[in-house]
């Protein structure tokens, strides 16, 4: 069993706290650049596998989100920006404003939130390596999306996105705008949530 992080928008957050998601796609291959800076030498870049590829079921993810400390208190409170206001309310701030920035602090990017951190625990069941475009309706609600078939329009249902599309475009605004159309493969991974740290009992 080896584990390893990984990083979910917010968006992801909120599904896998309500238990609606239960997959996650990570991309396949990356560029491994022999010298960092300028390449001269086209052969100096390659693709390589990512460590995706080496998950195997029973393997555990500590999920990385956007975070801030806060408070003077030692340790200082952790307010994620997921739910942000709603966790501030769990430690009885007396004034919640709209924004952390408004009292001098300010959110650090996912990547930097520490293992002792997370709330989240991922246990790999399946992986799967498809093009991302291979994607189904019922795959894309597994990711946590669920279209807006509906629910903001009087104009007919098939003029808003669904499950499938909402996942498109979530994935380009992570990855840029051509991200979707380059197809790359991906590495569908299925998993069971545990709303607990890594290190805690309940994620033994």
């Amino acid at each position: 069993m080896a584990d390893r992080s990984i990083r979910f928008p917010a968006p992801m957050i909120l599904a896998a706290l309500d238990g609606r998601k239960t997959q996650a796609r990570q991309l396949a291959w990356g560029k491994n650049n022999r010298q960092r800076g300028v390449l001269t030498d086209p052969k100096d870049c390659f693709e390589k596998p990512t460590p995706w590829q080496a998950l195997k079921p029973g393997d555990r993810l500590w999920v990385k989100e956007a975070f801030a400390q806060v408070g003077t208190v030692d340790p200082p409170w952790l307010v994620t920006k997921a739910d942000y206001p709603e966790c501030a309310k769990i430690y009885g701030f007396d004034c919640i404003p709209e924004t952390i920035e408004e009292v001098g602090y300010r959110w650090r990017p996912s990547i930097h939130m520490p293992r002792w951190a997370s709330r989240l625990t991922l246990i790999v069941t399946g992986v799967q390596i498809e093009r991302l475009q291979d994607i189904s309706e019922a795959d894309a609600v597994a990711e946590g999306c669920r279209g807006t078939l509906g629910a903001n329009s009087e104009f007919p249902d098939e003029w808003d996105p669904s499950p499938a599309e909402e996942f498109r475009d979530l994935w380009s605004s992570l990855y840029g705008p051509e991200a979707w159309a380059a197809n790359p493969e991906v590495v569908a991974i299925t998993f069971r949530t545990i709303r607990a740290n890594i290190d805690s009992q309940e994620a033994k």
